[in-house]
């Protein structure tokens, strides 16, 4: 939770596949009361296949990803990052924050027909005690599947997210580590299992702390944020969608009359946008599992920003 006198922000993250539409709405009223506008409430999730399902009641999604929703599920979770938002804004102190980026192109590849295309920048927000220089918080953003583990895990796991954000903690002698990810849709970990999550977590780790030590902080930066609904075009696909990470496998090959069901009556009609501008860092929330392709659209839309995705 971030505030500069002026408004106020928050970013949250959970150890899971994704974030419905109807978590973040729900979540809306909890930042509110605490004065923080919709337009500057970011809530993502990292991505790991090794969190929790059945959290949501959008029924493609329900099909191909996360199982049908459980409410009991499903309410504590949202009890869970309920408490952790009102935590942080409870434990609020006179900080200061910087901005700023680096590569790493060792810990990740692309999982589609194009090896090399991916985007290797690593985006860090810095927050320290304004008195003594101590981590608060350290955010950082980088686009990688968190998929260590594959299918026949069993377990629930924050994969190579959470070994990230631990070994960031200690690396930094303090401070609550986040990680926030970017457009991973075709974008893979280069090594797979516990030795994977093992070495991309301590790599990213010290990669951020190595940036860490070069970003100034400031007592103050602008805050500024929108979030928007759009209305989306009709589907243009035959029914046969793409099961990613499972080869060339589609929903065909799954439920064989699939070709003939009317799965655009499934999908989401109004798709919702944010970004969110702290200083001249602007970080854009955007709905689905985007690929590296429209990370780097995204990124070129003003030069004049650093835009993480």
């Amino acid at each position: 939770v971030l505030d500069n006198g002026k408004t106020m922000a928050a970013f949250i993250k959970i150890d899971a596949i994704g974030v419905s539409r109807k978590l973040r709405d729900d979540l809306e009223a909890t930042a509110k009361s605490l004065g923080i506008p919709r337009e500057h409430l970011i809530v993502s999730a990292t991505h790991t296949h090794g969190g929790p399902g059945a959290v949501s009641e959008q029924k493609i999604w329900e099909l191909i990803a996360i199982d049908c929703l459980d409410q009991l599920t499903y309410q504590t979770m949202l009890n869970g990052i309920r408490k952790a938002l009102l935590l942080a804004a409870s434990n609020m102190s006179v900080a200061k924050i910087g901005i700023g980026s680096t590569i790493e192109k060792r810990v990740s590849k692309n999982r589609m027909d194009n090896p090399g295309k991916f985007d290797p920048e690593l985006g860090l927000i810095k927050v320290v005690d304004a008195a003594t220089g101590k981590p608060i918080a350290a955010l950082l953003n980088f686009a990688v599947h968190g998929t260590c583990l594959g299918a026949s895990n069993m377990k629930f796991s924050a994969d190579l997210m959470g070994k990230t954000e631990d070994s960031l903690e200690k690396a930094l002698g303090g401070g609550v580590a986040m990680f926030i990810n970017g457009a991973e849709g075709d974008v893979a970990p280069k090594m797979g299992g516990d030795a994977g999550i093992k070495f991309i977590g301590e790599t990213l780790a010290a990669t951020t702390a190595g940036l860490w030590a070069t970003v100034t902080t400031k007592s103050w930066l602008e805050i500024k944020g929108t979030f928007v609904d759009e209305k989306m075009p009709k589907p243009t696909f035959n029914g046969c969608l793409p099961l990613f990470g499972a080869g060339s496998m589609t929903l065909c090959d799954i439920i064989p009359l699939a070709k003939n069901l009317p799965l655009d009556a499934f999908m989401q009609k109004v798709l919702p946008f944010g970004a969110l501008r702290l200083g001249d860092a602007v970080f854009a929330a955007l709905p689905g599992e985007a690929i590296t392709r429209m990370q780097g659209q995204a990124k070129a839309i003003d030069l004049s920003i650093t835009l993480y995705a």
